[in-house]
C-alpha cells in the first residue's frame, strides 16, 4: 500500500540520517551526500560515488542532450556504490589490467549521467579538483574502472570520475531527432556540476583541470575547440593523455548510412521516433561498433588542429600537458588481439614477415584513411624506409610506425599549435619505464598504450602486490600532475626515475618539441624527410585525396 511505502520511504531516510552521523557527508545541489572513508597506507579519503550530474536520459531524453538536474537540496543520498555503467557491450576481459576495477557482472543502465567523487582528508582548503574521462574508444567508458583514492590520497587533489552515453547512444546522429555526440554534451554537463559543487568538497572551482587517456583525451580536444562552451570557463588546465581527435578513424563520415541501416534492423523504417521505444539491448545488439563524434557545427564545427589553426581554443584554460608511452603502437596489437587476428602470434613469436608487416600497415592506414587507395605507392615509400633500416625488427617497426601514426605524431602537432599559435604555456612528457604488471609481450621492454594510466589509477587496489619501483614512479608522476593542477608548472620529483621525461614547448614559431624518444624517425615521421619530399607532386595528390593527412603530416613544408 500507499501507506506501507511511505513508511519504508522514512525508515530509510532514517537509517541514512544515522550512517550519515559515522560516515563521511556532504551537502551538495542534489542533496546530501554520504560516502565511504577509505585508507590509502594511513591517509584518509573520502568516496562519494554514484552521484547523479543530469537526468536521466531515458524515454523521451535518450538520444537528447543531457538535462540538468533540479536542485534537490532536502535528499539524503546513498552515495556509498557505484552507479551502473552507460549501455555498452562487455569489454574485452582479458585486454583489462587486473589493476583496474572490473565489474564482473557488467551492470549496465540508460540512467547512467553519474560521477564518483574522490576527496582526501587534509588541513588545505580549496584543493585542486582533476576531473578524469575515460574511454577505450567510444563504444567503452567505464568510469568505475577507476579508482581515484590513491590519486587523491598521493597528490593531495580531489579526484572525479565521469560517466557518458557511448557508441550508438552517445553518439546517434539523425537530422531533427538526435542531434549526435550526445557522449560530449554529457561531459560538458559533467563539468558544469562540478565547477558548482567543487566547494562543498573543499575543491576550488577556478581550480579544474580536466584530463583522459585515448578516446578521452580525444573529446577533451574537442571540449577545447569546441564553440559551444568557448567562454563558459568550465575548466583552467587541461591533460591530455595519448589522444587527439584527428582522422577518419575518430570523426564517423557515415552517420546516416548508419542510422538508416539501424532503424530497418530495428523495423523503425522511416520513423526515428520509433527509436525510443526500442528495448536498449536490442538496440546495442544491432548497431554495429564504431558510432563516433560527427562534425554537427554545434559541439563541433572543425577538428581540433584546424581549430587551433583558426585560433579557436576555450577561453580561460592557461596551461596545458600532453603525454605518450614510448610504444603507443601496442594499440594496434590490441585490436590484433582482439579480432583474433593471425598477425598476433607471429608477432609475439616475433615471425612477422616483410609480407605481414605491409599488411599490418595497410589496415592501420585504411582504418585511419577511411580508404584503401592509394596505397600501392604508400606502400613503395614504406618498404623503402624500412630496408634503409635493417638493424630494427620489423616488429619494433610495427609498434613505430603505430604509435607515429595514431598517437605521437597528432600529439605532437597539437602540441606546438598550442604553443606557435595559441601562444599558451605547454609541457609534454614521454614515459618509457614498463610497469612490472604490464600485461604487454614480454619484446615490449617500455611504456606501452595505457600504461600511464594504470600507474595513476590501479595501485589503489591493494589486493595485488607491485614493485616497490612501480610506486616510486607512481608517486612521481602522480606529484607531478598535481602540481600542474595546482600551479600550472611542472617541476618532477628530484628523486625519480629519469623513466619519465617531461619538456617545456618552445614559444617561437620555428621551435620543436624537445623530448627524448618523442621525436626519433619512426615511418610516419620520415615521410617529411628530404627521401620523401622528393615525391613532392604525388604527395600534393594525396593530401587532396584525403585532407586529414595535411592535418597531421605537413607534406609541403
Amino acid at each position: 500500500t500507499s501507506s506501507t511505502m511511505f513508511k519504508t520511504f522514512i525508515l530509510l531516510q532514517l537509517l541514512l540520517a544515522i550512517a550519515a552521523a559515522t560516515e563521511p557527508s556532504v551537502y551538495s545541489k542534489v542533496g546530501k551526500l554520504v560516502g565511504n572513508r577509505v585508507f590509502i597506507d594511513e591517509n584518509e579519503v573520502h568516496e562519494f560515488l554514484g552521484v547523479p550530474f543530469a537526468k536521466a536520459p531515458i524515454g523521451s531524453l535518450r538520444f537528447k542532450k543531457p538535462q540538468p538536474l533540479p536542485s534537490t537540496i532536502s535528499a539524503v543520498r546513498d552515495s556509498t556504490k557505484f552507479a551502473p555503467t552507460c549501455v555498452q557491450m562487455r569489454h574485452i576481459t582479458e585486454a583489462i589490467n587486473p589493476l583496474l576495477n572490473v565489474d564482473e557482472d557488467h551492470k549496465t543502465s540508460e540512467d547512467c549521467l553519474y560521477l564518483n567523487v574522490y576527496v582526501p582528508v587534509t588541513n588545505e582548503t580549496f584543493l585542486p579538483v582533476m576531473v578524469w574521462i575515460p574511454g577505450e574508444g567510444f563504444d567503452f567508458a567505464d568510469a568505475r574502472q577507476f579508482n581515484g583514492s590513491y590519486m587523491a590520497a598521493i597528490g593531495k587533489v580531489i579526484v572525479v570520475t565521469v560517466q557518458y552515453r557511448v557508441g550508438v547512444f552517445g553518439f546517434l546522429k539523425i537530422d531533427g531527432f538526435a542531434p549526435g555526440n550526445m557522449g560530449l554534451w554529457d561531459q560538458v554537463e559533467a563539468l558544469r556540476w562540478v565547477k558548482n559543487n567543487a566547494k562543498v568538497f573543499g575543491g576550488d572551482p577556478n581550480k579544474i583541470t580536466v584530463f583522459g587517456r585515448f578516446t578521452g583525451s580525444m573529446s577533451i580536444s574537442l571540449l577545447l575547440t569546441s564553440p559551444t562552451i568557448l567562454h563558459q570557463h568550465l575548466f583552467r588546465r587541461a591533460i591530455l593523455m595519448s589522444g587527439v581527435a584527428v582522422g577518419s578513424w575518430v570523426f564517423d563520415n557515415n552517420a546516416v548510412e548508419k542510422s538508416n541501416h539501424l532503424m530497418e534492423m530495428v523495423g523503425c523504417q522511416k520513423n526515428a521516433e520509433c527509436l525510443k521505444n526500442i528495448d536498449p539491448q536490442e538496440l546495442l545488439v544491432q548497431s554495429s561498433y564504431g558510432w563516433r563524434p560527427t562534425i554537427d557545427y554545434d559541439f563541433t564545427v572543425d577538428e581540433p588542429l584546424g581549430a587551433l589553426r583558426k585560433g579557436q581554443f576555450t577561453v580561460g584554460v592557461s596551461e596545458m600537458l600532453l603525454g605518450t608511452n614510448e610504444a603507443e603502437g601496442t594499440l594496434c596489437l590490441l585490436t590484433h588481439f582482439a579480432t583474433k587476428s593471425k598477425y598476433y602470434p607471429k608477432f609475439i613469436k616475433n615471425k612477422l614477415s616483410k609480407e605481414d608487416f605491409l599488411e599490418m600497415v595497410k589496415m592501420d592506414l585504411s582504418m585511419f584513411l577511411g580508404s584503401t587507395e592509394p596505397m600501392d605507392w604508400l606502400h613503395e615509400q614504406l618498404l623503402s624506409y624500412r630496408l634503409s633500416s635493417p638493424k630494427v625488427s620489423l616488429e619494433k617497426e610495427y609498434i613505430n610506425f603505430c604509435s607515429s601514426l595514431l598517437i605521437k605524431s597528432p600529439m605532437e602537432r597539437f602540441a606546438n599549435l598550442l604553443s606557435n599559435e595559441i601562444i599558451i604555456p605547454t609541457y609534454t612528457y614521454n614515459l618509457n619505464y614498463r610497469p612490472s604488471f604490464s600485461k604487454q609481450p614480454s619484446s615490449i621492454k617500455t611504456a606501452a598504450h595505457g600504461d600511464d594510466v594504470l600507474l595513476l589509477f590501479g595501485l589503489a587496489n591493494t589486493e595485488h602486490e607491485v614493485a616497490l619501483e612501480d610506486h616510486l614512479i607512481a608517486e612521481s608522476l602522480i606529484e607531478a600532475f598535481a602540481l600542474f593542477a595546482s600551479k600550472g608548472r611542472i617541476v618532477l620529483n628530484t628523486t625519480n626515475d629519469p623513466s619519465i621525461d617531461f619538456a617545456r614547448v618552445a614559444f617561437n614559431p620555428t621551435s620543436n618539441i624537445k623530448i627524448s624518444k618523442l621525436s626519433n624517425a619512426t615511418i610516419v615521421d620520415s615521410i617529411n624527410s628530404c627521401h620523401f619530399k622528393r615525391n613532392a607532386e604525388t604527395l600534393l595528390g594525396l593530401m587532396q585525396t584525403h585532407p586529414d593527412w595535411s592535418h597531421i603530416y605537413n607534406f609541403s613544408s
